[in-house]
């Protein structure tokens, strides 16, 4: 799984326009599911996700932040904003918890159809 760092925005979450950015590397017409979450080490949490089989192939890494109350208000936001796609695989809106040391990264992992 490739995970792509040039989206990463920073700074407080009432200055950022992450639903726009999100609903256009989501778009249903190029990829069939998308998840979002929060890790403080993309890479092994990239190999989470290839360990366990999954069917997504990209991480895009969107937020980066040292709060984790960010990262969550950002984590919430966005599995709220897009409840509604069938294709977003957020079951729960967040809260996965365990998250580790900072620095904490909000991240969509997508398949292409």
């Amino acid at each position: 799984m490739e995970i792509n760092e040039s989206h990463i925005e920073t700074g407080h979450p009432k200055n950022l326009n992450l639903n726009v950015k999100v609903s256009c590397l989501t778009r249903t017409s190029i990829y069939s599911s998308f998840k979002i979450g929060i890790t403080c080490d993309p890479y092994k949490r990239r190999d989470a996700y290839v360990l366990h089989s999954t069917r997504f192939t990209e991480m895009v890494l969107i937020y980066q932040t040292d709060s984790i109350s960010y990262a969550k208000l950002v984590e919430n936001e966005l599995t709220s904003y897009h409840d509604h796609i069938d294709e977003n695989d957020n079951k729960i809106k967040g809260g996965g918890g365990n998250y580790g040391l900072p620095p904490y990264y909000v991240y969509v992992v997508r398949q292409k159809i």
